[in-house]
């Protein structure tokens, strides 16, 4: 519980829209973040097809749809990892790129429990 705690207070997930999408959402805020994170999953194995194919435009406008949808939801540090793998594609970096996405896969699975502990 304390590391729930931490992804809270750190800054890894914005409180403040959340607190928003929930007046918004009410009781449907937990079905969002469940919809996040089976949509980031089935975009993950699409950044992972991107680099198999050495497909560095799919791989950015792929990186750039997660970035997006991390900041509609408050994720503020993953979006700055898919943001991070978005900015090596656009470089043709696919070396750099793979090499983020186990690390921004890890900051899902933190963003996936710290919004369940701020619920």
């Amino acid at each position: 519980m304390h590391f729930l705690a931490t992804g809270v207070a750190s800054g890894m997930i914005d409180t403040s829209q959340l607190e928003e999408l929930r007046m918004i959402m009410g009781a449907e805020l937990p079905d969002l973040f469940r919809s996040f994170e089976r949509d980031n999953q089935r975009r993950f194995v699409e950044l992972e097809s991107a680099l198999e194919r050495a497909d560095s435009e799919v791989l950015r406008r792929t990186a750039h749809t997660m970035k997006g949808g991390a900041l509609g939801v408050g994720a503020s540090e993953l979006a700055a990892q898919f943001k991070a793998v978005e900015d090596c594609a656009k470089r043709g970096d696919l070396a750099a790129a793979a090499q983020l996405l186990p690390l921004a896969r890890q900051s899902l699975l933190d963003t996936m429990a710290a919004f369940e502990a701020w619920l």
